[in-house]
């Protein structure tokens, strides 16, 4: 595959997410379910800003993704996490229907709210990143969903289904293992080097 420099290769650490939500509960609760919403089910901001009430099957544990324009609207398919989410967001709907998050006029929201960023970066999480590519944004939540999949041991092909790409290579430029997962498996070579001197010294001494 080709080399791809133009993709973000950070997703939150699980003590990150945690800090950031108990930030966002307090700052702002919309801003915090919202988010729950792109981390828990992998979805991307604009999806979640045109996400319905009857979207959500409550029976089967799934969404309905309505996609823009000509291309395929899709069912995806809900953790247990995602669901409880869903359903006491559906609870907690003033009307029952229409749009899960809309803005003070009620409107559909078009873009991500700057109180946002605003929490990452006051929580520290970019400080001391110099490439933009390395900065954790709104849409690194999706880009988590995938990683924390990939490190629990879920297949790609499965993460690419649930992240819906029409492409593996697009799940790969996407997920990134953190740099101690590659770090341990590198140390293989450390127990095969030294698993090695050690059957050679055992020989030698066996010999004398």
């Amino acid at each position: 595959l080709p080399m791809i420099d133009n993709q973000r290769t950070r997703a939150f650490m699980p003590e990150q997410a945690r800090k950031y939500f108990e930030h966002m509960d307090i700052r702002s609760k919309q801003w915090s379910d919202i988010t729950r919403a792109s981390l828990f089910a992998g979805l991307r901001a604009s999806e979640v800003f045109r996400l319905e009430i009857k979207d959500f099957d409550e029976a089967t544990g799934k969404l309905f993704l309505r996609s823009p324009k000509k291309q395929k609207s899709q069912h995806l398919v809900l953790n247990d996490t995602a669901i409880a989410l869903f359903k006491e967001l559906k609870k907690e709907h003033k009307t029952g229907k229409g749009l899960f998050f809309v803005d003070a006029n009620n409107n559909q929201i078009m873009s991500v709210s700057n109180t946002v960023q605003k929490a990452i970066d006051k929580l520290g999480f970019n400080d001391g990143v110099t490439d933009r590519r390395d900065r954790l944004t709104f849409h690194s939540w999706r880009h988590t969903y995938a990683t924390w999949l990939l490190e629990n041991g879920t297949d790609i092909h499965t993460v690419s289904q649930l992240l819906r790409h029409s492409t593996l290579a697009m799940t790969q430029r996407y997920v990134h293992p953190h740099e101690k997962k590659l770090r341990d498996a590198a140390k293989g070579i450390d127990t095969m080097f030294s698993s090695q001197k050690s059957k050679k010294k055992a020989g030698a001494d066996i010999s004398r």
